[in-house]
């Protein structure tokens, strides 16, 4: 069973993964309120490449918006892990709410 609770940004959010008779799904997930936004920029995308935002903390979930691998403030509203999976920071792009790994962000004080 998959639940996910989404509202505005300033309101936290609730995502749950349950799994029966297996240990495992989303665990830690953290949402931001207004005050806690933090600015990041893109790492470690090839050229030619772009950054995909994600509907849910999943590589395979659909693709919902992407970020250019040179953006210098992508705003961050909160944080997540998956099974198995590495850190995934949701974020606020250009209107567009999702999912991006964490590995290709790193925290950028010059957007403030």
């Amino acid at each position: 069973m998959i639940l996910y609770f989404s509202q505005t940004r300033k309101i936290a959010k609730l995502l749950i993964f349950i799994s029966f008779f297996v240990l495992s799904g989303w665990q830690n997930i953290v949402q931001a309120t207004e005050d806690e936004e933090s600015y990041y920029k893109v790492v470690n995308i090839p050229k030619k490449d772009v950054l995909n935002i994600r509907q849910s903390p999943n590589h395979r979930s659909p693709k919902v918006g992407r970020i250019p691998r040179n953006e210098k403030c992508v705003m961050v509203i909160g944080m997540g892990y998956a099974p198995n999976e590495n850190k995934w920071y949701q974020v606020d792009y250009r209107n567009t709410m999702g999912w991006v790994n964490a590995r290709y962000l790193v925290w950028n004080p010059a957007c403030y």
